[in-house]
């Protein structure tokens, strides 16, 4: 779940979300309905606990592991669960409410991986369009599955890897935590 600050000064951490400053621009954009990632405000009434990392409200299903990487400022910059023989990368960026990123990172990444000799096939997904994408690395080729959810004025981009980056019903907790 996606929340977006109050924009003054003081901010409280648990207020959560992407700045409302940095999205600030074009009209609102009419957005399919979802079974998630949710925003705090369509976020359904459940009794889930969700840790609060200010712009994420995740869920960290039992026999979840979690991870978060922070940057030289100390904010966390990413998160990474992982259960078995999968993971899941969460990524969370500030985006325009008048348009969704999704297809424009779509083509940075593909560029990205055919770059370094990978192959990327677009596949439907539960969110959409998604890339699965395999590169050659020192222990064989690794695959991957982008997904990327554009919300109001946020987008996520979720990368499965392991086992469910090729099989969908793998690591059903990783797609609870994503929704």
């Amino acid at each position: 779940m996606f929340r977006r600050r109050r924009s003054s000064k003081k901010q409280r951490p648990s207020e959560g979300a992407v700045l409302d400053s940095l999205a600030e621009s074009g009209e609102e954009v009419d957005r399919e309905v979802t079974e998630g990632p949710f925003d705090a405000a369509d976020a359904p009434e459940d009794e889930l606990r969700r840790l609060d990392l200010g712009a994420i409200r995740l869920p960290i299903p039992k026999g979840v592991g979690f991870q978060a990487q922070t940057d030289a400022k100390g904010n966390i910059s990413q998160v990474v669960l992982t259960t078995g023989s999968s993971a899941l990368q969460l990524l969370v960026r500030a985006a325009p409410r008048s348009e969704g990123i999704w297809e424009e990172m779509r083509e940075e990444l593909t560029a990205q991986v055919t770059g370094q000799g990978g192959k990327v096939e677009t596949v439907e997904g539960r969110w959409g369009e998604e890339l699965i994408a395999r590169v050659a690395g020192q222990k064989g080729t690794n695959t991957v599955r982008f997904v990327g959810v554009d919300g109001p004025r946020w987008f996520v981009q979720a990368t499965f890897q392991g086992k469910r980056a090729t099989d969908e019903d793998a690591a059903p907790e990783l797609d609870e935590a994503l929704r």
